[in-house]
């Protein structure tokens, strides 16, 4: 495992990667996209092959690097221990970057997407997520302010 500094700061390497790749717009092909947002990076389940226990504190996930292999269903409880409203949201990079505007514009806008959870203190969730294409996946706390400052976690699906 990485030192906590060298976590940090590969975390808010990621979160400014993302927010410059909300700001230029490249995301906005997502939106236009006829199929749901999530739909180019996996699918939702009813029933995972294992299970995978997030934690959610100030301002971390644990654990939070995953390896999975393609084709593999996981199902994520997520259980926030923090003291602040949080989320957990899976996604490709283009999608993490769009969600940062949508939040940055909004707040106190609740999660109501499949591969979403918004997670009040205390609260435990659950998303049950069908890997279907390898590559790099991000799950991050896209609340203003969070991923920049180092909720952001990594899937390497392969």
């Amino acid at each position: 495992m990485l030192p906590i500094a060298k976590r940090t700061a590969c975390a808010r390497a990621v979160a400014a990667w993302l927010a410059a790749l909300a700001a230029s717009g490249i995301s906005s092909a997502i939106a236009a996209s006829s199929q749901p947002e999530w739909a180019s990076f996996g699918e939702p389940s009813h029933h995972g092959t294992r299970t995978v226990a997030i934690i959610a504190t100030e301002m971390k996930f644990t654990p939070s690097n995953l390896a999975i292999a393609r084709g593999e269903t996981v199902r994520f409880v997520i259980t926030n221990r923090g003291k602040t409203r949080h989320e957990f949201v899976i996604g490709d990079q283009a999608f993490q970057a769009q969600h940062m505007r949508e939040m940055a514009q909004m707040p106190d806008m609740m999660m109501s997407e499949v591969n979403e959870a918004d997670l009040a203190p205390g609260q435990t969730k659950t998303i049950v997520w069908r890997f279907s294409k390898a590559g790099e996946f991000l799950f991050a706390c896209d609340l203003p302010g969070h991923a920049q400052q180092g909720m952001v976690g990594h899937i390497r699906v392969r």
